[in-house]
């Protein structure tokens, strides 16, 4: 969507930005972009919301050697083209596969004050592993969606 001229937004959804930081990588973010647990990755963490309210939680993280290149990653404003199409025109490196896993998983409580939910609450749980041209990862985003939510998509079959 966004590479065909999109937002990346729904119809009446707009996103605000939650924060931006360098933390250690725990293993499951260690495992998806491909070193170490400990290293230094950089997070950002947006919300979705609609006329409902919150529909998403969504926290994206890079390897801090990426984040270098990523100047606006770590600024409180919209990306111009969301993550995947940012790091494209900043390194030339192209997501080509993505891997998106669906899980209904306890809401953890960082996420929760997001959501607006009780800790622990089930909820859909979406990550997306992106991988640019040469195989290698570029990005890793783990979206919460606020329960009661339907998960519509829609795509050409042909």
């Amino acid at each position: 969507m966004v590479r065909r001229g999109g937002s990346g937004l729904l119809d009446g959804e707009t996103v605000e930005f939650v924060e931006a930081r360098t933390e250690q990588a725990a293993q499951e973010v260690a495992d998806a972009l491909g070193i170490e647990a400990g290293e230094d990755v950089v997070l950002r963490r947006r919300r979705y919301l609609d006329a409902a309210g919150v529909s998403v939680v969504s926290t994206t993280w890079v390897t801090a050697a990426l984040a270098e290149h990523l100047p606006a990653f770590t600024q409180p404003e919209k990306l111009p083209k969301m993550s995947m199409g940012y790091i494209e025109d900043q390194t030339g490196r192209k997501a080509t596969r993505q891997r998106a896993t669906h899980s209904v998983g306890a809401v953890p409580e960082d996420i929760a004050v997001q959501l607006g939910v009780e800790a622990g609450t089930p909820a859909l749980k979406v990550t997306n592993r992106y991988l640019d041209q040469d195989g290698e990862p570029t990005e890793y985003a783990v979206d919460w969606h606020a329960p009661g939510r339907s998960w519509v998509e829609e795509s050409s079959v042909d």
